[in-house]
């Protein structure tokens, strides 16, 4: 990431301003979210899905590791990047965010806007 990307201006995030904002409405009411289980079987603070965290893998294998793994933050901030690497390397971070809510073409679809709502909120209250 560009010095720019790290630095954060109105609405603008910084990488780990974003993490946290996304991990907040996917799990912020959680008494243990590492461990958060899904209703589709999504794992983890990011709530990942195993076919997201395969196409990740797929994308750059050097990540490693198992499905499982996503309960780690760590773990799951680099599977969220790889996806955005894949699906949105010259996005912004609201297009990404509509990505990970809804798939390679999220944000394309009226139905993740709902979602980048929600994230733009979590912003706001960091």
């Amino acid at each position: 990431l560009t010095s720019q990307e790290e630095t954060k201006t109105p609405m603008s995030p910084t990488p780990s301003e974003l993490l946290a904002a996304i991990r907040f409405v996917e799990t912020g009411g959680e008494d243990d979210p590492n461990n958060a289980t899904g209703e589709a079987g999504e794992l983890g603070c990011m709530q990942i899905t195993e076919p997201a965290w395969l196409d990740a893998v797929n994308h750059d294998p050097e990540i490693g590791g198992k499905f499982q793994d996503v309960t780690c933050p760590e773990y799951s901030a680099q599977i969220f990047w790889a996806y955005m690497d894949r699906y949105a390397p010259r996005k912004g971070w609201r297009d990404r965010v509509r990505i990970w809510n809804g798939g390679p073409y999220g944000d394309k679809k009226k139905a993740t806007l709902p979602y980048l709502r929600k994230v733009e909120d979590a912003l706001r209250n960091l």
